[in-house]
């Protein structure tokens, strides 16, 4: 019943097939749609797990996570500039990074190189407000205010933009 009722809506055009929600008017590079189709068939529910255990959240939000870490991947495919990712692709990338011989094949498999993580924090040299930090990260508003601090830099505009021409999100 699901399958006719997808089918129903592709056919009345309310449902998009490209993969990762691609927007249908979405200018892309020659080969760009065969590539993310590949990146949205990763089997990475080991990852969405370790997402869940990690960071105390469902696995709808899990896997939204892993949605979100799979486009912000697919614009290595369109630029080789340093991208900031949001928390949410953070969290996923995070969880990945544990796997280590999971994520270095993953990355050679669609990149043809590793893509490292490094963070874009300012070195503390005050103990007291290292201290400090970890405080204000243990609070409920974090993912706020460091999506806040984010904007405004070179990484996370260009992400942003990408993200919404491409994927129409925010």
């Amino acid at each position: 019943m699901q399958k006719i009722c997808f089918v129903l809506l592709v056919i009345a055009g309310l449902c998009s097939c490209l993969p990762l929600g691609l927007q249908e008017d979405a200018k892309v590079p020659d080969g760009f749609v065969d590539k993310i189709a590949k990146l949205e068939k990763e089997p990475l529910g080991f990852v969405v797990r370790r997402v869940m255990k990690d960071n105390n959240v469902d696995k709808e939000e899990a896997m939204d996570s892993r949605l979100s870490f799979l486009r912000w991947a697919s614009l290595k495919f369109i630029t080789n500039e340093s991208l900031v990712p949001s928390l949410e692709t953070d969290m996923f990338w995070h969880a990945f990074l544990m796997f280590t011989h999971d994520y270095r094949d993953f990355c050679m498999r669609h990149f043809g190189e590793f893509i490292d993580h490094v963070p874009d924090d300012e070195e503390e040299d005050n103990e007291e407000e290292q201290e400090e930090e970890k405080q204000i990260e243990i609070q409920e508003d974090q993912e706020e205010e460091q999506e806040q601090e984010e904007v405004g830099k070179p990484g996370w505009i260009l992400a942003c933009k990408l993200m919404k021409q491409l994927y129409g999100v925010e």
